[in-house]
């Protein structure tokens, strides 16, 4: 009567990245890394690159640390950490391990066992710098570079997929199939373990509460309002709103595309008109942020069609830059 997908998500690898070079030993996800480590007991290599600063990656260079080894940067393509914040304070800060911002590794060197890396300077449209080019020798490279949500079954069953790979849900976290429910990373990539386990709960008594009231007696299609993003918002979860459930709590979840101080949040309909907001000291894309409303209490126009959510600069703040 009921499907939940939580299929989780996946690893980013070097063919996923297409790092030129040879192909040699030594080349591994942080993940990967991370059971060799934990789980069999096994050290991978003894000097290491990170590229990218995932939490995995930053946990895995405090780890090996731990254990001895020697990491000699962490490379990322991005000017900012794309981890969260406090895992580059207690993994890489507090044990001295440089991190290396817009940069990326172009070259891999050796034939059966890596033998270091060409890592270069990226400009804003993440294109190679011309002479930025610098060696770093280890017999280790570990990935850290994003993760692919496990969304082949999803696509197979026919459910629609969003623009950032999971697929479209409403705020019961139904996809566009009647009666298949979707949480976790396969949703959207969360920052913690335990976020994850909290959706998994809603999209639970979701499917529940589908069984119990709503199985076999759905009638004509469903009057929803779409969410999209705007300014600065990389995506929105739900994609979808019931007008059924406007007096409900609604959680809106959603990234920004970049680092941003002193900012505004808007939620808008498609008249412009301003439904709600919340002023925020600062927002990254390493952590999600998190809104419960009640669009009922908000007094939302019944025939609203579309609520878009943007950040932009306080007002104040580009009074004060002007």
């Amino acid at each position: 009567k009921a499907i939940i997908l939580a299929m989780g998500c996946r690893e980013r690898t070097r063919g996923a990245i297409n790092i030129p070079g040879f192909r040699p030993a030594g080349i591994y996800t942080a993940g990967q890394a991370q059971r060799f480590v934990n789980v069999e007991g096994y050290l991978p290599g003894k000097t290491y690159v990170i590229l990218g600063s995932g939490d995995i990656g930053m946990i895995m260079a405090r780890r090996l640390t731990w254990e001895g080894c020697q990491v000699k940067a962490v490379v990322e393509i991005q000017p900012y950490v794309s981890g969260l914040i406090r895992n580059q304070v207690q993994c890489l800060e507090d044990y001295d391990i440089p991190l290396i911002t817009s940069y990326t590794v172009t070259k891999i060197h050796g034939i059966d066992r890596l033998k270091g890396l060409t890592v270069s300077k990226v400009d804003r449209n993440f294109d190679r710098v011309i002479g930025s080019e610098k060696f770093i020798e280890c017999d280790t490279l570990l990935l850290s570079v994003g993760l692919i949500p496990e969304n082949e079954l999803t696509r197979g069953a026919g459910a629609e997929i969003s623009e950032m790979g999971g697929p479209t849900v409403d705020n019961n976290l139904q996809t566009t199939i009647e009666g298949v429910f979707a949480c976790g990373n396969v949703l959207q990539v969360h920052d913690l373990v335990d976020l994850v386990t909290v959706e998994a709960k809603r999209a639970g008594f979701n499917a529940i509460e589908y069984i119990h009231n709503i199985f076999g007696k759905m009638t004509g299609k469903k009057e929803q309002i779409k969410c999209t993003a705007g300014e600065n918002v990389n995506y929105v979860k739900p994609d979808l709103i019931n007008k059924t459930d406007l007096e409900k709590d609604i959680i809106f979840t959603f990234r920004v595309k970049r680092p941003d101080r002193r900012i505004l949040i808007q939620f808008k309909d498609e008249k412009n008109k301003v439904i709600y907001k919340r002023k925020r000291s600062y927002v990254i894309p390493s952590e999600m942020i998190e809104f419960k409303l009640n669009l009922g209490e908000l007094k939302i126009d019944p025939v609203c069609k579309i609520i878009e959510i943007e950040v932009i600069p306080r007002p104040e703040v580009l009074i004060e830059e002007d």
